[in-house]
């Protein structure tokens, strides 16, 4: 995997959203059928938070995410 840096600076869209999706899994827990289901309405930017109901356990869940993730997150 490439640098951070490298990840937030290159106009490559693909290895931003496959970064983004490495972030979401591997940062947040967040399993692979809620980050297919996830939605731009799923995340507070105030806060710095996304709000999801789980796929698999039908249950609300609350991750919070870095500042500095939103520039990365909104790639698509």
């Amino acid at each position: 995997i490439e640098s951070a840096q490298t990840v937030f600076t290159t106009k490559v869209l693909w290895v931003k959203e496959r970064y983004a999706l490495l972030l979401l899994s591997s940062r947040l827990g967040l399993r692979a059928s809620d980050i297919r289901n996830l939605k731009l309405e799923n995340i507070s930017w105030e806060i710095h938070e996304i709000r999801i109901t789980q796929v698999k356990q039908k249950s609300l869940l609350y991750r919070r995410f870095p500042q500095m993730w939103d520039g990365l997150l909104l790639v698509t």
